[in-house]
């Protein structure tokens, strides 16, 4: 019915990342560094 190059069904959301050290044990914190910002969704 359409002629498209380019069709995207799904979502294109942003993922924010962010380092850390070390992964948290259940309830605790731990403070990250050098936040990244990276194209994610089912989209991108």
């Amino acid at each position: 019915m359409y002629d498209y190059d380019l069709l995207v069904v799904g979502s294109a959301n942003a993922d924010l990342v962010i380092g850390v050290e070390r992964r948290p044990d259940a309830g605790e914190t731990v403070l990250g560094s050098d936040l990244a910002v990276h194209p994610g969704g089912k989209g991108a």
